[in-house]
């Protein structure tokens, strides 16, 4: 089965030195995308204790849970393990689902720790078949210094068109006395390069700001994921931190267009056929067609012309009812012409 967990607050926040200890609720999302009926038997959730940046909480009790229908609980340490009341509450369809663990008190130490799930589950249909044991994964979760929040970044407006221009603002926690926190901006543009934004606009020299908002006017691809990323390097902390924030846009994109296709013809030349020539502009396509079509009881046929938004190509008719359309080729809407 597939798993993620959500966190509140989220970030995690480590406790502070003095007073009441942060608290995280843990959402463990399961998930059953096989298409088959998986059988389990158990799933058990579990996180290191003690004071280290590896270790989530030094204190287990007061822990609360929320179960699904037909399912219980059982708390060993730092040990919780979910079983099914019946077999058919074991029976796990594509609807998944979902175990809470709150209340949890976070220690004091920022760092990355390990959440440890563990199935014990059965799929007979699986190809092949996936025997009952025992099946562990590890997701990596955070613990950010204490009132460290970043908000969910924001965009001037939800849709825009191609070319047009985007602001993305962002509000987040700055640097303080024992860590540090830089913020960067990640997208694609519309020519499907990663652009990664560490400045404001004229100033090479300087971070973005932990607070701000910086204007976008290459948001070409429909939609546009602005990630907000922040590293938070804490002191004696061996590695860095991360955290990542999104926000997105729709952008219209413009409809392919023929905007001349003609033809003329070129100069009798003696002993050699007549040709004429084609000539064409087209706009927001990258690539076209042109097919020669040669009259009743003729072929209809592709020509070998290079792609340009602007071009001309030489044809030679096989007959003078000869007929050559062209087709512009897009995922969202193709335009023809004849002539």
């Amino acid at each position: 089965m597939d798993y993620a967990v959500n966190t509140t607050p989220d970030p995690i926040q480590a406790s502070p030195s003095t007073g009441n200890p942060n608290t995280v609720t843990l959402e463990i999302v399961v998930s059953n995308s096989s298409g088959d009926m998986i059988t389990c038997n158990s799933i058990a959730v579990s996180f290191l204790t003690g004071t280290d940046a590896e270790e989530l909480s030094s204190d287990t009790s007061g822990i609360g849970n929320t179960v699904p229908t037909g399912w219980s609980m059982q708390q060993s340490g730092s040990i919780f393990t979910f079983s099914p009341d019946t077999e058919e509450a074991g029976q796990i369809s594509g609807q998944g689902l979902t175990f809470v663990l709150s209340n949890i008190k976070v220690n004091q130490q920022p760092g990355t720790f390990q959440l440890t799930i563990t199935e014990d589950a059965s799929d007979p249909d699986a190809i092949p078949p996936a025997p009952e044991e025992n099946r562990t994964i590890n997701i990596p979760l955070s613990k950010f210094p204490p009132q460290f929040y970043v908000d969910d970044p924001t965009t001037n407006h939800s849709i825009i068109n191609k070319g047009d221009s985007v602001l993305l603002s962002w509000s987040g926690s700055s640097s303080s006395g024992n860590y540090t926190a830089t913020y960067s901006i990640e997208y694609e543009n519309g020519d499907g390069n990663k652009v990664t934004i560490s400045h404001p606009k004229g100033q090479p020299t300087q971070p973005l700001p932990a607070v701000g908002s910086y204007e976008i006017d290459d948001a070409g691809l429909d939609p546009t994921v602005f990630y907000l990323q922040v590293t938070v390097q804490v002191q004696g902390l061996d590695h860095p931190l991360y955290y990542t924030k999104s926000a997105s846009v729709t952008v219209i994109q413009p409809k392919p267009a023929i905007n001349s296709f003609s033809i003329a013809p070129n100069s009798v030349v003696p002993g050699q056929g007549l040709s004429f020539t084609l000539s064409w502009t087209v706009s927001n396509v990258t690539d076209f067609q042109i097919i020669a079509n040669d009259g009743p009881g003729g072929q209809s046929r592709r020509l070998d012309v290079p792609f340009s938004l602007e071009g001309t190509y030489v044809v030679y008719p096989i007959q003078l009812q000869t007929t050559y359309s062209m087709q512009l080729l897009s995922s969202s809407r193709n335009e023809s012409e004849e002539i």
